[in-house]
């Protein structure tokens, strides 16, 4: 467990299914905008299976999926990870996402829980790159990669397909 002055970050298991996907439910107007892999409301069942491969893939080394608790009252407010150990074939290159349930932003929240993982992610895992990849359209998620340190490095045009058939520009910030 990774402790910031707010916030507990633990790997996510499948305890936390039922919490997380309410949280999902509850956000997902707002996440589906953002979050390719978010095409549809899942049910209980998917994010109890999404829980235990990240579980699973967590034990494994190849990445490590971490639910965001608030200390105050223990509630589940979003996600954040390392969703690759060995991005772009990069040894101790890291790519790192997230995302906060919508009743949560606008807290600071995930900015603390953003810089408590990149300290991690080179004290702890001995990163040497860690990259976010964003949607350019995504200002809240590109303005917090800037306040927690990271640097613009490149845009690539019609990088990926989004789930409403409209390709995405994306942004590739670095850390190092």
């Amino acid at each position: 467990m990774i402790e910031t002055e707010r916030l507990y970050l633990e790997p996510l298991h499948e305890g936390h299914y039922r919490r997380l996907n309410d949280l999902i439910t509850a956000s997902y107007e707002q996440l589906k905008n953002w979050l390719y892999w978010l095409d549809h409301i899942p049910s209980p069942e998917e994010t109890k299976n999404f829980c235990m491969m990240s579980y699973q893939s967590y034990l494994n080394k190849e990445n490590m999926q971490l639910i965001i608790l608030r200390k105050e009252d223990n509630k589940i407010i979003g996600c954040i990870g390392v969703h690759n150990f060995k991005y772009l074939d990069q040894d101790n290159c890291f790519d790192i996402g997230y995302w906060i349930s919508s009743s949560y932003s606008k807290n600071g929240y995930m900015l603390e829980a953003l810089r408590k993982l990149v300290s991690y992610c080179f004290d702890g895992l001995g990163a040497s790159k860690l990259y976010i990849t964003t949607d350019v359209k995504n200002i809240r998620s590109n303005n917090l990669a800037i306040k927690a340190g990271f640097k613009l490095s490149h845009t690539i045009k019609k990088h990926m397909l989004k789930p409403d058939g409209k390709h995405r520009d994306t942004n590739f910030y670095t850390f190092s």
